[in-house]
């Protein structure tokens, strides 16, 4: 390829500047004015930009504007909108659905806003780690809607990898998520609960460690509320949270131990194990089968996984129930792929399909881990 690296430099330095001051333009007239830019080229530009980062000649163009691109440009992707409020109202498993794979539709503004932070902070991490925490800690801290505050949790949640390698900041996650997320566990808007639990899915990702059980404890009462009685989003976000934690933490396992059998079969039960206070009348079985989504099978492998002793008893029913979730997840993905519905399929058809074959693999790689 090292012919064409005279190319790429001059690109580089005489063409990619000139491109990012038109696209900067265009930006600011969306900003100041509401000139009309789609989705699309939204996205676009922001790719761009996520590409301006790195090198030096289009980095010094970037540097001295990247607070306001992510102040008034792109979060305003990350916020809440009414497009997320009537997806929730009126689908709520589409919800679920859209908010763990909105990162992977690469046309979507979201993700093209949240690789352009991630670019930022990965390659100038000196630069804009601080200042674009500081813009969220502000957005937090004072008196902004909760369509607002939701986008600043969702910046957080993508941030949560480098917050816990940073030396610094590490040492202030736990006060961070007791000012902001506790509050949002229990906040009258649905989303606002939905993305808190996000924002833990994402510490327990990365293999956070708290500085005790009891800095864990409020938190972990949390996911165990909201599999109680949340929304279906936030359920299936707090199971996700749930398994993790399980991965995580000797203290849940300990906890969970004599009560995994009825978490996983939908009783309800009171225990107090390691100082955990436990309530959890969720059915990870019945809620795989609400949304057929194959993450919430990784949720039940992990707990076949790290129960196995403690699921004998109930193995059987475990199993047959899984079995009847594999049958009923074939034979739907069957009949929306047979050739006579080929015709009237559509894109989300297809996609409706495949996510069903791939419920029913993960289903059925359960079913061997109980075995």
């Amino acid at each position: 390829m090292q012919e064409y690296e005279p190319f790429a430099n001059h690109f580089i330095t005489e063409f990619a500047p000139e491109i990012f001051k038109i696209y900067l333009q265009q930006v600011e007239l969306l900003i100041s004015e509401g000139e009309f830019i789609s989705r699309k080229c939204q996205c676009h530009i922001l790719s761009y930009f996520t590409e301006c980062v790195k090198p030096k000649s289009t980095w010094s163009l970037v540097k001295p504007h990247f607070e306001t691109l992510v102040s008034r440009f792109v979060f305003v992707h990350m916020c809440f909108t009414e497009t997320h409020r009537e997806l929730w109202e009126a689908d709520p498993v589409e919800y679920a659905r859209m908010s763990i794979d909105e990162y992977e539709e690469y046309s979507s503004p979201v993700s093209g806003s949240t690789f352009f932070i991630l670019a930022l902070v990965k390659a100038r991490p000196k630069a804009t780690f601080l200042p674009i925490l500081h813009f969220v800690n502000g957005v937090l801290s004072g008196p902004s809607p909760p369509e607002q505050k939701y986008g600043a949790l969702k910046i957080s949640s993508a941030l949560i990898p480098h917050m816990v390698r940073n030396k610094t900041v590490k040492n202030n996650i736990e006060s961070f998520l007791t000012a902001h997320v506790l509050p949002a566990y229990t906040a009258s808007e649905g989303f606002m609960r939905n993305i808190a639990m996000d924002v833990l899915t994402s510490v327990e990702k990365h293999e956070y460690r708290w500085s005790s059980d009891q800095a864990l404890e409020p938190h972990f009462r949390a996911v165990v509320a909201a599999l109680e009685g949340g929304d279906l989003p936030t359920r299936v976000q707090a199971a996700i949270a749930l398994s993790e934690m399980v991965n995580q933490h000797e203290s849940v396992r300990v906890a969970l131990a004599g009560n995994v059998g009825k978490i996983v079969q939908g009783m309800k039960f009171t225990s107090v194990t390691a100082s955990l206070l436990i309530c959890v009348p969720s059915d990870l079985l019945k809620l795989s089968d609400e949304t057929d989504m194959d993450v919430l099978n990784s949720c039940m492998e992990a707990m076949v996984e790290h129960f196995d002793k403690e699921l004998m008893p109930v193995s059987t029913q475990l199993t047959q129930r899984l079995v009847q979730t594999y049958m009923r997840l074939m034979a739907d993905a069957a009949v929306e792929e047979a050739p006579e519905s080929d015709m009237g399929m559509t894109l989300d058809d297809e996609v409706g399909s495949e996510d069903k074959t791939f419920a029913a693999m993960g289903t059925a790689k359960t079913i061997r881990t109980v075995g």
